[in-house]
């Protein structure tokens, strides 16, 4: 749709519950589809409602959050991890295996919290190097 709410159209009628984490970007949505507890999936398709996909095709892959970057897409596993993946599926990387929540991506780092002992929010580089509590 429009910015204004009007001229709302349909892109595809995969049967949802509903559609989280929405990223624009280059021509694709990139969002979380949610169908009850077992289908946390990432899936893709184009703005005009071509070319529907699934990204993540690890069945155990359960997405809870994401944000694409860069030709990247980072997202926290459901139960536990930082993941990347390409935005065609290839090349799934484990950035940290931290019990994570509020991803988000900013220059060059990835920024989190984490609940170990206490909150704590976490920054680290995008390759999953450089590991630093900031709070």
């Amino acid at each position: 749709m429009k910015d204004d709410g009007s001229e709302k159209i349909m892109l595809t009628d995969l049967n949802f519950s509903y559609a989280n984490h929405v990223n624009v970007i280059d021509g694709w949505i990139y969002f979380i589809h949610y169908e009850g507890a077992q289908s946390n999936h990432i899936h893709r398709i184009r703005i005009d409602g071509s070319d529907l996909s699934r990204v993540n095709w690890f069945n155990h892959d359960r997405a809870s959050s994401l944000k694409v970057v860069g030709g990247w897409i980072y997202y926290i596993l459901r139960g536990g991890g930082i993941y990347k993946i390409q935005t065609d599926g290839r090349n799934r990387t484990l950035l940290s295996d931290s019990d994570a929540s509020n991803l988000n991506i900013a220059g060059g780092w990835i920024y989190y919290t984490t609940e170990i002992k206490q909150p704590e929010t976490v920054i680290m580089n995008t390759d999953g190097t450089g590991k630093q509590i900031i709070n």
